[in-house]
């Protein structure tokens, strides 16, 4: 029998700061900590992780008035810093080092000499917007608060720039807004009159080249230009896409706006819309028409259009002209990944290139190839490496599989293993996301599993529905109603790897982070017998109560809000708090959050854990971990040896 209501209330308590809750927190992660230190081998496992993560973490260039500006992981491991240099292939010298706080992001002003950055404390991505004089290295008086996940879209001139930014922190205020700020002066108290949909809190600028247009995107999972201002005009934002229920994701050119969009092609089409007359569908051009890849980005490189295309979760960028004709194929390794980073998590708003004059800049990597920051030079239709990375010490065995859900949909996970031994069944740790329209496992690097794979383990990347890598229909297959929908998709891979003798029962684990770790936790409630280990970073895991935190009540787009009766039914059905039963053999779990994350408090950890522990009815570890001043990524990404290690521990193997 599913846990009761009371139950799940009868734990309430540690939704809230309190003494008692700080008490029962820190006996957790202490009998955590305890148990994670007995596991053998972790100093080695510890410094294989921080090997691969250095290896495998690697940036594309921004390119700005002739300088280069990028961030480099450490020879120590810490946090990227930022280093600016006059060539693309070099890293030359940090321009930003954190100081121990976190660089959330950055963007250099069109003529290379200011950079506006966001730095946050604690991994709480709480960011402040700072200002550095590139030249002198001077850290100008300019700051403005509650710029998270903040972008800028600076003026031609580099005099100003339009920005998101919240009214207050996102504990309190996460509505975001547009705001324009001119050098020197204070920040605006005032945000832009730009018109948007009314069930989206993310907004972001974007700029014409000529600094003419200034659009108002709203959301990321969904992107749209809701409206326009022309800054030469009456000074009046007006609508421009608002209401349109489809993504248009692009930019400015030339009097029109060039986009992929999802209205009448699921998998993407190119269009450009006049800006003086985007409701009128007569006037539209299609550029490039839906094809048999899903279409995500489009990025304009002095006179051409650089497609990303992904089939199959590959990557193939294509040329076009400016008119969508005259094509050619960058080339990429088979499979082949593109993107600016090694980052596994893409939004349709993430561009794979950076434009460097006549060519571009991106990062290039394979499953069993180290990843490599190239250039591709339009004129000469060449691929040139400027920086490589160091490969797996193995041979690699990478395949895509395939699986059929329970209604029959199909659903894919690159499967990567030592190329030896590539015939018997191994330990098998299954990593997923499967929402928010993200496409997941892309580019291609196994980073800091390389540990699990090297020791003999078999790592499977899934394409769940409810993430992005097959195109919005995918996306929607898995959204709100339709979330069960995503953990079906991992059990069913999971399944088929033991029916096809990649996987054997009982040495198989998940993992997952954020979404992923509402995954991981359904998957614990749903499933217990066909997993042996299951590690949650960073989840949500009371799908009734998630919106009483200001920022995750954002979430309801994509989960739906149990205020509303019919939202309640779904959600309650797999909200892993909800599904806990008294007398089921769980298996291994560690869940581990951060005491600074706005988007998934602790205390979704805390709960599911006493439910856990209270309910099981063997002897497998139940374990929360609180990483500690640290927020959503970095606990995510930080003593990843840690539940690595459990994981090895519990599928019996050795670093």
């Amino acid at each position: 029998m599913a846990a009761s209501g009371a139950a799940v209330d009868a734990h309430g308590w540690l939704e809230h700061d309190s003494d008692a809750v700080r008490r029962w927190e820190r006996a957790q992660d202490a009998k955590a900590v305890q148990h994670l230190r007995r596991q053998p081998g972790q100093q080695r496992l510890r410094e294989q992780v921080a090997r691969a993560d250095i290896a495998a973490r690697v940036f594309a260039p921004s390119l700005n008035g002739g300088r280069s500006f990028r961030l480099v992981v450490p020879t120590g491991g810490a946090e990227p810093v930022l280093h600016v240099s006059e060539r693309a292939d070099e890293r030359g010298r940090v321009l930003v080092d954190s100081g121990g706080r976190t660089i959330d992001w950055f963007y250099p002003s069109p003529d290379g000499l200011l950079v506006a950055y966001g730095l946050s404390a604690s991994g709480s991505e709480q960011s402040v917007l700072h200002l550095i004089d590139v030249e002198t290295g001077e850290i100008m008086s300019d700051r403005i608060p509650h710029t998270s996940f903040a972008v800028v879209a600076w003026l031609p001139d580099s005099t100003g720039f339009y920005y998101s930014a919240s009214l207050g922190p996102d504990t309190e205020q996460p509505q975001k807004h547009i705001f324009f700020h001119r050098i020197g002066d204070r920040p605006a108290t005032e945000p832009e009159p730009a018109v948007l949909r009314d069930d989206e809190d993310f907004v972001y600028p974007q700029i014409s080249v000529d600094g003419r247009w200034v659009a108002a995107v709203s959301s990321e999972a969904e992107p749209r230009p809701d409206s326009v201002l022309d800054r030469t005009g009456d000074g009046v934002w007006r609508p421009f896409l608002l209401g349109v229920p489809a993504i248009f994701n692009g930019f400015f050119l030339d009097g029109s706006y060039v986009a992929v969009t999802t209205e009448d092609a699921p998998r993407g089409r190119l269009v450009s819309i006049p800006l003086a007359s985007p409701t009128d569908r007569l006037t539209w051009a299609e550029l490039v028409p839906e094809g048999e890849g899903v279409l995500r980005t489009v990025t304009r490189v002095a006179d051409r259009l650089i497609l990303e295309e992904l089939l199959d979760t590959s990557t193939r960028l294509r040329v076009v002209s400016l008119d969508g004709t005259a094509e050619t194929a960058v080339p990429l390794p088979e499979p082949g990944f593109a993107a600016l980073s090694t980052d596994n998590y893409r939004l349709p708003v993430d561009s794979a290139v950076f434009a460097d004059g006549e060519g571009f800049v991106f990062v290039r990597s394979s499953w069993g190839a180290a990843a490599e920051l190239c250039r591709y030079d339009l004129g000469a239709g060449r691929v040139d490496v400027l920086e490589k990375g160091v490969p797996p010490p193995f041979e690699v065995d990478a395949f895509l599989a395939e699986a059929r859900a329970p209604d029959g949909a199909r659903v894919t996970a690159w499967v990567v293993r030592r190329a030896e031994g590539a015939a018997a069944p191994a330990p098998t740790l299954v990593n997923g996301y499967g929402g928010w329209n993200i496409a997941f496992g892309h580019p291609g690097n196994l980073g800091t599993f390389l540990p699990f794979v090297e020791a003999g383990g078999t790592m499977v990347f899934a394409h769940l529905r409810g993430g992005g890598e097959y195109g919005l229909n995918q996306w929607l297959d898995g959204f709100r109603d339709a979330k069960q929908h995503t953990f079906d998709d991992l059990y069913a891979v999971v399944e088929q790897l033991m029916a096809d003798g990649v996987a054997a029962p009982g040495r198989v684990a998940v993992v997952g982070a954020s979404n992923g770790g509402l995954l991981a936790a359904a998957a614990v409630t749903q499933r217990p017998e066909l997993f042996a280990a299951v590690v949650s970073l960073v989840p949500l895991t009371d799908m009734m109560r998630y919106t009483h935190d200001p920022y995750p009540a954002e979430f309801a787009l994509e989960y739906g809000d149990p205020a509303e009766p019919d939202a309640a039914v779904w959600l309650r059905a797999y909200s892993p708090c909800h599904s806990v039963r008294h007398g089921v053999s769980y298996p291994a779990t560690l869940v581990i959050c951060g005491d600074t994350d706005v988007r998934c408090p602790a205390w979704h950890g805390r709960k599911f854990v006493a439910h856990l522990q209270e309910a099981t009815a063997s002897d497998a570890p139940v374990l929360y971990r609180l990483r500690r001043s640290s927020g959503h990524l970095t606990s995510a990404r930080r003593d990843t040896h840690e539940w690595l290690g459990f994981v090895m521990d519990q599928l019996g193997l050795e670093p």
